[in-house]
Order: C-alpha cells, then sequence, then structure tokens
C-alpha cells in the first residue's frame, strides 16, 4: 500500500493492519512537523511493516519550496515557489 500525503498516517495504520505482517506500506509526508507526528503514530501502534519517508510525491525530481500550513490546517501544506525549502 502507498499513503502519498500521509498526513499523520490514518490510513497508513488502516492498511497497515489489512496488509498484515507480511505485507508492506509506504507513507510519504514532506511537511518536517506533521511527519514527526507520523513517526509517532507508527510507534505508538506498534506497526513495524510501515516504513515512512519524508519526501513529496511528484512527476520530477528536483528541489522545490514548501509551505506548511498552520497548526490547525495542516492539510493546506504545498509546495510553493515562494515558500521556504
Amino acid at each position: 500500500f502507498i499513503d502519498i500525503g500521509a498526513n499523520a498516517g490514518l490510513f497508513s495504520l488502516i492498511a497497515a493492519r489489512q496488509v498484515s505482517e507480511s505485507g508492506r506500506v509506504v507513507s510519504f509526508e514532506p511537511s518536517m512537523r506533521i511527519f514527526s507526528r507520523l513517526v509517532e503514530n507508527i510507534a505508538q501502534n506498534g506497526q513495524s511493516n510501515i516504513f515512512p519517508f519524508r519526501l513529496a510525491i511528484g512527476q520530477a525530481t528536483q528541489m522545490v519550496s514548501f509551505t506548511e500550513g498552520t497548526s490547525e490546517h495542516t492539510g493546506v501544506s504545498h509546495v510553493s515557489p515562494d515558500g521556504p525549502n
């Protein structure tokens, strides 16, 4: 299972239980703040078959700027030409 834009990992955690120990879940979350929550949630739920990566997924391989949403609206984080790297 591949979770692109995993946020705090809700779907990754559900998928990890569905694919069982023999399956794998690969989770991508570019926001450092949210990625930390993803990693914490994986550990707190004892999931060893989720592999998190702090990366954005797109059609090209390149460095981009990224603007994080506020703590109240984490889902609005996005690649931005004027955001910090």
